[in-house]
């Protein structure tokens, strides 16, 4: 919640154009932060899931990732392709 705050409290402090300079270095640092939270997380449960044979676990989120990212995913990186 802390950080949600400072960055709130940034967009009021900060002049408009230092914030637009600096958006896309925040968007990649968040970017590779989000990425290495989700390996950690992934790298500590799913081993402890296949060896406990929790496969209900792991198949669960297979359909939503249907539903929800695969069309975000060819929408955003297959269409401009084409």
């Amino acid at each position: 919640m802390v950080p949600s705050l400072l960055g709130l409290g940034m967009r009021i402090v900060a002049p408009e154009a230092q914030l637009t300079a600096l958006m896309p270095v925040t968007k990649l640092i968040n970017s590779v932060v989000l990425l290495l939270l989700n390996y950690s997380n992934g790298s500590v449960s799913l081993p402890q899931a296949v060896a406990d044979r929790g496969y209900d676990f792991l198949a669960g989120p297979w359909p939503s990732w249907l539903v929800s990212v695969s069309p975000l995913f060819f929408r955003l990186w297959v269409e401009p392709i084409v």
